[in-house]
């Protein structure tokens, strides 16, 4: 989705610019998140890996979750000077909010301990901000 969202925009270099961080916060969020459920080993995940095998499973997670990462970084677009990087983040942190707000992540990728919704999309909202403070600390050295 959020490469879909990336590439759709990829016609105008503004628009890009204007939800770079967006995608950046969001796709950092997605691949964070599925190296936790991996550690975790959540349901989903090990019967997708029993179902298409080792190789389709490492291709189309790192297709899935961890190109678009690599794909916006590499586009050249991501800047926190020339963006408005407070409402991209809030505009990031709404998307998971919501997200987790509709849906019980707990509960769509069968991972254990269960954790309420609400504490679930306050640690994902914090994991979006790395980006930024990645960046805050690159530009101190």
């Amino acid at each position: 989705m959020v490469l879909a969202l990336f590439c759709a925009a990829s016609v105008s270099r503004a628009v890009v610019r204007s939800i770079s961080i967006t995608a950046l916060a969001l796709a950092t969020t997605i691949m964070l998140g599925t190296i936790a459920m991996s550690i975790y080993e959540c349901g989903m995940l090990k019967a997708t890996l029993n179902e298409v095998g080792g190789t389709a499973y490492i291709v189309g997670n790192w297709g899935m979750h961890y190109y678009p990462f690599v794909r916006i970084l590499l586009s050249g677009t991501v800047s926190y000077a020339t963006a408005n990087p407070v409402r991209q983040h809030l505009a990031a942190i709404a998307t998971i909010v919501v997200y987790c707000t509709l849906h019980s992540p707990s509960a769509v990728y069968g991972c254990t301990p269960s954790l309420p919704p609400w504490a679930i999309a306050t640690f994902l909202s914090s994991v979006s901000l790395l980006p930024a403070v990645v960046y805050a600390t690159w530009q101190r050295f």
